[in-house]
């Protein structure tokens, strides 16, 4: 009779211990500066999420930038893996990684899904002579040299991304790479004349391109951008799996499976929602949600098409 006791206290006990998951704030980090697209992203997850009563408790976002994202990144997995404290990062955690930038990886987290995925374009000044982003590929073998390009920063998904198309395409020792620091400092370079044309991120893009200020001559993916006039995608160059902006939540190593779910499931409701899907839009992106596991499957992808650039990049 006590065996059966004990038996039935641990049984309905367990239940009613995950029930109360979560039980207090989940604190949100993001390892960047308030205002920027992890940020943005971050607060719209959290906002559907409480507004829509996805988990018993709010979610609150916490930005800890510094060291290149190691502040942020090394909080999280100090944290006590119980799901009250969580990471939102993106493919950076690929491309820095791969160029020797921070000591951990993704691998060092417990993914929990994918929300958002958002791929860089080329763009150019209204009044420069090239249409289309083969014009430029073909100008750049008839006159290696003589053409630069502005990424916003060194080693980001847009510098790889941009190098990705680069190698493809043959031309990646024909052409000048010139980094910045900020999307900032791309877009005064590329209206001044200093460069040919820059990469950016297309949330980014878009603001110059609707503003009638810059014109876009490639889309480094394959999502259709509504309102975005692009001459040609990165498919119709025969280009598949280009490197992207992948955007989701982590936690800590060693956060249980049950925990996970739980996160997993309001995440979801959160990115399928009409709130955040209309936020992707805006942020001239897509709101798609993917497990940990077809997550990892893209990331190993990725890992893939970097290990196969980053020895291109002069160190």
């Amino acid at each position: 009779m006590a065996c059966i006791l004990c038996l039935f206290l641990i049984e309905s006990h367990a239940p009613a211990a995950l029930a109360a998951y979560p039980d207090k704030e989940i604190r949100l980090i993001v390892p960047y500066k308030a205002g920027g697209q992890s940020d943005l992203t971050a607060r719209k997850l959290a906002e559907v999420i409480q507004a829509k009563k996805l988990l018993s408790q709010p979610v609150i976002v916490i930005n800890i930038p510094g060291a290149n994202t190691l502040e942020g990144l090394r909080n999280v997995m100090r944290a006590k893996p119980d799901g009250y404290t969580l990471l939102l990062h993106h493919s950076a955690f690929v491309t820095m990684k791969a160029l020797g930038q921070i000591p951990m990886s993704w691998h060092d987290f417990e993914m929990v899904g994918q929300a958002l995925e958002m791929s860089n374009s080329l763009v150019v000044n209204l009044d420069s002579h090239f249409r289309t982003i083969s014009e430029f590929i073909e100008a750049v073998k008839k006159e290696p040299g003589k053409y630069r390009i502005a990424i916003p920063g060194l080693g980001g998904v847009a510098h790889l991304a941009l190098l990705d198309v680069l190698v493809r395409t043959g031309i990646q020792d024909k052409v000048e790479i010139m980094p910045f620091d900020g999307a900032n400092e791309a877009v005064t370079a590329l209206m001044g004349g200093r460069v040919d044309m820059r990469t950016a991120p297309n949330a980014d893009m878009a603001r110059f391109v609707m503003a009638g200020e810059q014109r876009v001559l490639l889309v480094m993916g394959d999502d259709k951008l509504p309102g975005i006039k692009a001459p040609q995608y990165a498919a119709d160059l025969g280009l598949k799996n280009t490197l992207i902006l992948r955007n989701g939540i982590f936690a800590p190593r060693g956060t249980s499976e049950e925990v996970r779910k739980i996160l997993a499931h309001a995440l979801q409701q959160a990115v399928d929602s009409d709130e955040f899907q209309a936020f992707a839009a805006q942020q001239t992106a897509q709101g798609r949600f993917l497990d940990a596991a077809d997550w990892a499957k893209a990331f190993v992808e990725d890992e893939k098409t970097t290990s196969n650039i980053v020895k291109f990049i002069v160190k």
